[in-house]
């Protein structure tokens, strides 16, 4: 990639501004401009961040799956399951077919 130019059709993403300052923290402190931060701390604290951020795009992803499948079909069903995996609702607590996910917010 060329320094300064950006793909204008990638997707974009939102990032809390604390998790900005920690990588410009981190960047400065491997490039020995700064002492002032754990680096390893650092490194932690981003990867929490990337961590959420990669789940909540996965289960944004499901989402728009099962909403967009053809009604009725095994491909609808699915995504719908694995959306339901995605936060954390327990098989056993599911109830027939699209009834649950309409109750949960897929931004979450």
């Amino acid at each position: 990639m060329d320094k300064g130019k950006f793909n204008v059709k990638e997707k974009q993403i939102l990032v809390p501004e604390s998790f900005m300052v920690d990588v410009y923290m981190l960047i400065l402190h491997l490039r020995s401009d700064t002492q002032a931060s754990d680096p390893n701390l650092l490194l932690q604290k981003i990867q929490v961040v990337i961590n959420a951020k990669i789940e909540s795009q996965k289960r944004r992803k499901d989402f728009t799956e099962y909403k967009t499948a053809k009604p009725n079909t095994e491909q609808r069903e699915q995504a719908r399951q694995d959306y339901l995996d995605g936060v954390g609702i327990h098989k056993d607590w599911r109830s027939g077919k699209e009834t649950l996910a309409r109750n949960v917010n897929p931004s979450r």
